[in-house]
């Protein structure tokens, strides 16, 4: 049963990883089209600003510098973001790790105490029936020498009777 809940918690944290890895790349694709289209708008200016200006190759040199940082700028905050969700991730992970090992060192601590709480169960037990065979000895020897020493005074009173017969 603990297995299934915990199955049941990764699953969840799977799916929501999952999500947010979705939600991410949703947010990155619009960032990137919300970026296609402003720089397709910023294109369309530069043609026309290149058109009207005499000095249309300056004026392309710059604007594609600035498509370049841009890009370089858009790709840094991409990765920036795939890290952190790897870190996460990792967090995630070694969290889990330990809780999985601290059960597993639980569950061997409870098997331990169990086999020892039979042990002294068992030797309880022994110890009980040691004790309980060494009493009926004692009993039965106590028994016999009782029967002995009847016997013997059953014989001198018949050994007694016999000499005063006689």
């Amino acid at each position: 049963m603990e297995t299934t809940i915990k199955k049941g918690i990764l699953e969840r944290e799977k799916a929501q990883e999952a999500l947010m890895v979705s939600k991410l790349k949703k947010e990155l694709e619009l960032e990137q089209m919300a970026y296609k289209q402003q720089r397709n708008t910023r294109k369309k200016q530069m043609r026309d600003m290149i058109s009207e200006n005499a000095n249309a190759q300056f004026l392309a040199r710059v604007a594609e510098q600035k498509e370049r940082e841009e890009d370089e700028r858009i790709q840094r905050e991409i990765m920036k973001k795939l890290e952190e969700q790897q870190n996460k991730e990792a967090n995630n992970s070694k969290a889990l790790s330990k809780k999985k090992q601290y059960f597993v060192d639980k569950m061997a601590t409870d098997v331990f105490d169990k086999i020892e709480m039979r042990q002294r169960n068992e030797e309880e037990m022994i110890k009980k029936y040691t004790e309980e065979k060494n009493m009926r000895e004692r009993i039965e020897e106590q028994r016999k020498l009782r029967k002995q020493r009847q016997e013997l005074n059953d014989m001198r009173e018949v050994l007694n009777r016999q000499m005063k017969d006689k």
